[in-house]
């Protein structure tokens, strides 16, 4: 059990510091002092998390409300098992909130 929650670790680790980096790039800052490897909050640029939230569920991606006293804050999960197959769905639906 230990050697496969290190394993699951690495991968919600190796998946947190991907998605924080892309994001950056479109100017999505991550906002989270020490981002958890699963749920991570962030800054959207232009998007309140209500407006962001309804642009991304009409394209099936769910997000989180985000943090209390952050403007245009929402958070991500990378638990999902589909999370590695729809990793460029997700960032190309980001990609897409960006563009104003």
């Amino acid at each position: 059990k230990k050697n496969e929650n290190s394993k699951n670790e690495k991968v919600f680790n190796k998946r947190a510091e991907k998605i924080i980096t892309d994001f950056r790039r479109m100017g999505i800052l991550c906002i989270t002092k020490k981002p958890s490897n699963s749920i991570i909050a962030f800054n959207h640029p232009y998007m309140s998390y209500e407006q962001l939230k309804g642009f991304l569920e009409k394209k099936s991606i769910i997000i989180y409300s985000g943090v209390p006293g952050h403007k245009n804050s929402f958070r991500v999960s990378t638990m999902s098992k589909k999370f590695d197959c729809k990793y460029s769905k997700i960032i190309g639906a980001f990609r897409d909130s960006c563009v104003h």
